[in-house]
């Protein structure tokens, strides 16, 4: 038989099996209720493990009462009780406690107020001792006394910041480098001339700052201001490459940590920014005892509005500069 023969009687044989594979297999048959809806829902877990879903009719009826309260708006006088219950107050009797002349302390001089009392028990602890307060105040007055007279130090022709210690926490990332800014370099020069002005019962650190921390003489404490100890300064910073993430949180734990008087922050504010979370906690730490200046480095003039360097200044009760590299370098 020849090849081109039995090559068309195999394909007819082929077509046909498939023909008939293709009329004998089953027509899928479409069941009722199969289709079921799909939509995009919010999940709320709880520290139990306890998960919790909303969905659009949840949200709905969410963002309809919030609507309802706000347009509740309660006026002055629905405020005020009503008449009947003022009535009833207006009649009452009030008095004051009367003030018992053995609550004078006779050593100090201080004039106690009547101990108000609830369920019988004083709000005061027992044993309260006024003299103990004066002197632990006069105390802390000497050792600060002791310290010496505080100086005042401003860099870039910022503010004066005030204080006994310093510690200058400049950013190391690769934008503050000499391929970028090359502000770490003019930073330098500003601090070798800034702590000229300390005393030798003044001290500070400085602190370099990318996703990890770095001490001057390696020495996680404040220095005194010895005219060795400033020298140290010169190729500090210098001798730092420019790299690596901007962590500007971990860098402002480090510095308060020491607890300076005064931190002077050196950055370009690069990301990531502070949030406002973050602005919260740092203002815990440093309490009233740490005010915290930032110097802002750019490349032009300042744009956009007030940034978290601003906001980190304001809440720390320091101050806010900004320098302008391309300005300086002409």
């Amino acid at each position: 038989m020849p090849a081109w023969a039995l090559s068309a009687i195999t394909h007819a044989v082929l077509l046909t099996l498939v023909a008939f594979w293709w009329t004998q297999a089953p027509v899928p048959v479409e069941k009722p209720g199969l289709d079921r809806p799909v939509a995009i829902v919010l999940a709320s877990a709880d520290p139990s493990r306890a998960t919790e879903y909303f969905n659009e009719r949840d949200l709905a009826a969410s963002e309809a009462r919030a609507a309802v309260a706000a347009d509740e708006v309660v006026t002055p006088e629905a405020a005020l009780p009503a008449a009947a219950m003022a009535s009833e107050l207006a009649g009452e009797a009030f008095s004051l406690p009367a003030l018992d002349s053995a609550a004078i302390a006779a050593e100090e001089g201080v004039l106690q107020s009547p101990q108000l009392t609830v369920s019988g028990r004083s709000r005061v602890p027992a044993g309260f001792d006024p003299a103990a307060i004066f002197a632990e105040e006069a105390a802390r007055k000497r050792a600060i006394a002791a310290r010496g007279p505080a100086t005042s130090l401003g860099l870039f022709g910022s503010e004066q910041a005030s204080g006994r210690s310093f510690v200058f926490l400049i950013d190391r990332s690769k934008s503050m480098g000499g391929g970028g800014l090359g502000a770490m370099a003019a930073a330098e020069d500003e601090l070798l001339r800034a702590v000229e002005e300390l005393r030798p019962n003044h001290k500070f650190q400085v602190v370099a700052y990318h996703h990890q921390c770095v001490f001057l003489l390696n020495k996680r404490s404040l220095l005194p201001a010895t005219e060795e100890n400033k020298a140290s300064i010169r190729g500090f910073l210098s001798g730092l490459a420019a790299f690596g993430a901007t962590e500007h949180l971990t860098g402002l734990r480090t510095a308060l940590q020491i607890e300076p008087d005064v931190i002077f922050l050196l950055t370009d504010g690069g990301y990531p920014h502070l949030s406002a979370v973050d602005l919260a906690r740092i203002d815990k730490l440093a309490g009233n005892r740490t005010a915290i200046h930032c110097i802002q480095f750019g490349s032009g003039p300042r744009q956009g509005d007030a940034n978290f360097l601003q906001r980190l200044a304001a809440y720390c009760n320091g101050g806010y500069g900004y320098v302008d590299m391309a300005q300086s370098k002409k």
